[in-house]
């Protein structure tokens, strides 16, 4: 039909050469496009666990610091009574020492 030196017949040839050419860019890219999609995919998951994990650690330390500050208020409330019993026993032995005295 065509002969080899017709310019159609190497057109076509050039066009199904390249269009194959292009094909195999598109494989290659897509195979790159896929294994950069699943590489951010983990990168994303690994970052969700991270601050999954950061927030569990603060809630943690906020629940520590909760309990040192109760640990604190006790801590104060009993420093408070024995002042408070301290003063009442101060006033009883200066009492005792007033009555002596007179």
């Amino acid at each position: 039909m065509f002969s080899p030196s017709d310019p159609l017949a190497r057109a076509q040839k050039i066009l199904i050469g390249a269009s194959v050419l292009l094909l195999g860019l598109a494989g290659i890219f897509g195979v790159l496009n896929l294994s950069k999609a699943k590489k951010l995919r983990s990168t994303a998951t690994d970052a969700a666990i991270l601050r999954e994990n950061a927030e569990q650690y603060r809630i943690k330390k906020e629940s520590e610091l909760k309990g040192r500050e109760a640990a604190i208020a006790a801590a104060q409330a009993k420093l408070t009574e024995r002042d408070a019993k301290t003063v009442a026993s101060e006033e009883q032995l200066a009492k005792i020492l007033n009555e002596k005295e007179a």
